[in-house]
């Protein structure tokens, strides 16, 4: 080769030879490096690491890689940098045991902070190590307060590692997802943070599912009730989160925030940033300091953060994976509701085979004792049959008898006048028909006003509409307010689904509805001699005491909790579904609520209580004898046995009380092996979406919201409307605008009061529209001239104002001017969807 020259060689660029295929090398590597660099820089601005997060972020990558479930650091809730031990515990240790030893380690590095605190002398070498990991700037004062602020953190690498593997199932999904919402791809990572992808996880609150769904939240965006709860399904739960996550950022502009209120809340992301004027990620998770505000929501961007530095470079942490195959099925569109026994033998497939691509499906399917609903899109394995949902209707052929308790039914408002034979004219049925559907003689006097059961298939409008100004006050807001409601165009849509308590033939969560139960301000129905007076109505009696605290099912009350379904409840409290339903006037099961009170005492009872949803005509002059309330009354037997009407309902008793399927959480143990992944997740808040403050602000006042009136207000603080009136130096007759400060008076009622029964309102309203609609995606409309608030409302569907509330929170309803931009949510019914 030649040399130059000084003697040297020439750079590889300037010779011949190779020199073309070295830089054509070179830049092809740049080119393919080039998207991923920009990629990596895009997700950085996206989703920032700043400095003072990072001792944090490590933290949490411990957490998911050095330790596992029989192991946990003992740390500083505050100062994540400081862990003062790892505790092992040996296999199958008791969860009783690890609390000891946990508890014991507390006490050790508790006693030793207070040492190092109070000591002027040397240090034991322990005491030394305990002193160093908080360096030589932390005061004794610091160290005192820090002995209140340990914390135990259970391991998680296990965990982690199997939902990398699981993961391989849905990611094509998750990623499509995504993409078709435009989110970055980089959210896939969640369900690490949340269940480990582990689609059966369920939280000690109530959240379900790989995203950990909380029932009230999940409605807005999926089926959730005794039939179907899609929190279990990997596939519509991903497309629900997707939904959730793109509405938390436009409401709130970064997806740290974003991130944080999914755990938090986007009422308490928002209320954080008001506080304290900055949408900075580091100081809102270092000086945000509000009770609900705790360890969980403030660590939960950070462990998102900690589980994409993983997943990002999983072999790093783990050694070589095999990620699970994807799932692989076909899906159709069930044509009528068909029991799993029919679908099998039609299919030719094994029940174990459709619980797997199934999940969603609940137990009351499996047994049976529910069919499978029509408009379900069922998951089938793939094979040679390409199947539609008109050759599944060929091979199902005419679906065969359901139980009368499965009847599907309308429900008809009775108008003065009407009789049973007029309406079962009407309908096409007959009187007797009517009359055992509704518990009544067939010459039953009907009320106008009240609701009566019509036999056919449920109509589409699952809920009535009915105006939030149709509010009827109690004393102190009733007729001076007949006139001053916030907004003629407030449409309010609940679920038809009767009052849990007896004598309250209303709509439960229509505001002003007379005898709706837990609607505050509403006046008392007549309930039935002993029966306990509505929850939320001025001077009734304290609530009866919840099952499981002291009742039980001869005479007590069940308060719902979260993630409940009505199949949980009987099961618990040995009483057949089919029961509970006639003992609460229920027409649906599959519309049931948290914090919903129903009664557990025998229909015998009720019906010699004298009391009925249609006044006069009880239970026990139906001509109707309700099975075993003779035995019940005997005394001698259990209220469980007596309960049991048939072999049926005992087969399916029994089904509910055995070891479940895959995927059922069947005892408290199990949820702790089963349930989230991460400590923040399993301690998640029951936020919902609702980003509305609904708290009592600076000087008594409030800030008006959708579906509010001045009566409505009266009536919660106990005070005259006028009174109100005059404090704001309103006019008769003027409205209260949504989106202004209104002073209120808390002489008579307090400010925490006033909050619980303001939040409770809208809790109803939302858990009634949400039973029969859900949300499938937004689109934004452009303000014309002449529009209005109304206008906007009834050309989508009639959508209600509070949900638009939601979606445009900052909006001045009272001043949409031409070219306004407004995210509109888009509706379907939730009846005639599907799941």
């Amino acid at each position: 080769m030649e040399p130059t020259p000084s003697g040297r060689r020439s750079p590889a660029w300037k010779r011949g030879g190779s020199t073309p295929r070295l830089l054509a090398l070179l830049l092809a590597t740049c080119a393919l490096a080039l998207p991923w660099t920009r990629a990596a820089r895009a997700a950085d601005e996206l989703f920032p690491r700043p400095a003072q997060l990072e001792r944090d972020v490590d933290f949490w990558v411990r957490v998911y890689t050095e330790i596992d479930t029989n192991s946990g650091f003992v740390h500083d809730e505050n100062n994540l940098a400081v862990v003062y031990d790892t505790v092992h515990f040996a296999p199958h240790t008791s969860a009783r045991e690890r609390e000891r030893i946990v508890d014991a380690a507390r006490d050790r590095y508790a006693a030793a902070l207070r040492r190092i605190a109070t000591s002027s002398g040397a240090l034991s070498p322990e005491d030394a190590r305990i002193r160093a990991l908080w360096g030589d700037e932390a005061t004794p004062a610091q160290l005192l307060d820090a002995t209140q602020h340990i914390r135990f953190q259970l391991g998680q690498s296990d965990r982690f590692r199997d939902g990398l593997i699981r993961s391989g199932r849905w990611e094509d999904h998750i990623a499509r997802t995504l993409a078709r919402l435009g989110l970055p791809p980089e959210l896939a990572v969640l369900p690490y943070v949340e269940s480990s992808f582990n689609p059966a996880a369920r939280s000690k609150v109530g959240a379900a599912g790989l995203w950990q769904f909380m029932r009230s939240t999940g409605r807005r965006y999926m089926r959730i009730d005794s039939t179907v709860d899609d929190r279990l399904d990997p596939f519509r739960s991903t497309e629900a989160a997707a939904q959730l996550l793109s509405y938390n950022y436009r409401l709130l502009g970064t997806w740290p925030l974003a991130l944080t209120a999914y755990n938090h809340g986007a009422a308490g992301m928002r209320r954080a940033v008001e506080t304290l004027g900055t949408d900075d990620i580091v100081t809102i998770v270092r000086d945000y300091k509000t009770p609900s505000f705790g360890f969980a929501s403030r660590n939960f961007y950070v462990s998102f953060l900690a589980a994409l530095q993983v997943d990002r470079d999983p072999e790093k942490y783990f050694g070589d994976l095999d990620r699970e195959p994807k799932v692989r099925f076909q899906e159709v569109a069930l044509p009528e509701r068909a029991s799993v026994a029919s679908l099998e033998r039609a299919l030719d497939v094994g029940e174990q085979a459709l619980r797997d691509l199934n999940p969603a499906l609940r137990p009351a399917c499996w047994s049976g004792r529910r069919p499978v609903p029509k408009g379900y899109r069922l998951r089938l394995p793939m094979g040679d049959t390409e199947w539609t949902a008109s050759l599944l209707a060929e091979r199902l052929g005419t679906p065969s008898a359901l139980p009368a308790s499965e009847t599907d039914y309308t429900r008809h408002r009775i108008l003065p006048g009407e009789t049973l034979a007029s309406l079962a004219d009407q309908y096409g049925v007959t009187v007797l028909t009517l009359a055992r559907l509704n518990r009544m003689r067939p010459r039953a006097r009907l009320h106008a006003g009240r609701y009566i059961r019509i036999p056919g298939a449920a109509p589409s409008a699952l809920a009535l509409a009915a105006s939030a100004n149709a509010a009827a006050p109690t004393q102190a807001g009733r007729g001076a307010e007949a006139s001053g409601r916030s907004l003629r165009a407030s449409v309010v849509l609940v679920a038809a689904n009767p009052p849990t308590t007896l004598g309250a033939p209303g709509v439960p969560g229509a505001p002003g509805v007379p005898g709706t139960p837990g609607v505050p301000g509403a006046p008392a129905a007549p309930a039935a001699p002993g029966a306990p007076a509505p929850p939320g109505v001025s001077g009734a009696p304290a609530a009866s005491t919840p099952y499981g605290a002291g009742g039980g099912a001869a005479g007590g009350v069940y308060v719902v909790s979260p993630g409940e379904s009505l199949t949980d409840i009987a099961a618990k409290v040995g009483v057949p579904e089919s029961r509970l339903l006639a003992l609460n006037h229920m027409p649906d099961p599959n519309f049931i609520f948290e914090g919903e009170r129903l009664e557990l005492a025998p229909i015998g009872a009720m019906a010699g209580a004298g009391a009925s949803v249609f006044g006069d005509d009880t239970l026990a002059g139906s001509g109707l004898t309700p099975p075993n309330a003779t035995l019940a009354a005997a005394g001698g037997i259990s209220p469980e046995r007596a309960e049991i009407e048939s072999e049926e309902d005992a087969a399916a008793l029994a089904s509910a009380r055995a070891p479940a399927a895959r995927g059922e959480i069947v005892s408290e143990a199990e949820e702790d092996a089963l349930g989230p992944a991460l400590g923040p997740a399993a301690l998640v808040s029951t936020a919902t979406a609702d980003p509305i403050d609904y708290s009592v602000g600076r000087n008594d006042t409030i800030v008006v919201a959708a579906a509010e009136t001045l009566g409505h207000y009266a009536d919660w603080l106990d005070v005259p409307a006028s009174r109100l009136r005059a404090l704001n130096h309103m006019r008769h007759g003027r409205p209260v605008i949504i989106g202004r400060r209104i002073k209120l008076d808390f002489k008579r009622v307090s400010a925490d009061a006033f909050e619980t029964k303001r939040r409770e309102y809208h809790r109803l309203l939302e858990a009634g529209y949400f039973a029969a609609h859900r949300i499938t995606g937004t689109e934004i409309h452009v303000v014309r001239r002449g529009d209005s608030l109304w206008t906007v409302t009834q050309r989508y569907q009639h959508l209600p104002i509070w949900l638009l509330q939601q979606y445009n929170p900052d909006l001045d309803f009272s001043d949409m001017r031409p070219g306004t931009q407004i995210v509109v949510p888009r509706i379907e019914d939730a009846a005639s969807a599907g799941s």
